[in-house]
């Protein structure tokens, strides 16, 4: 299961639930959190979105 950018887990305006209307695609990803270390700083080029 991946992190989610997508708004369906949140709620409505109403306060009820959102419907899960489909599973998650591969657009609506979050990028993995960066396992980072106090060292030397050394600078790195990461795609995301």
């Amino acid at each position: 299961m991946g992190t989610g950018r997508d708004s369906y887990h949140k709620m409505r305006a109403t306060g009820d639930k959102q419907a899960a209307i489909r599973k998650k695609r591969k657009n609506e990803l979050g990028r993995t959190a960066a396992n980072i270390k106090i060292s030397a700083s050394r600078i790195h080029f990461v795609r995301n979105r």
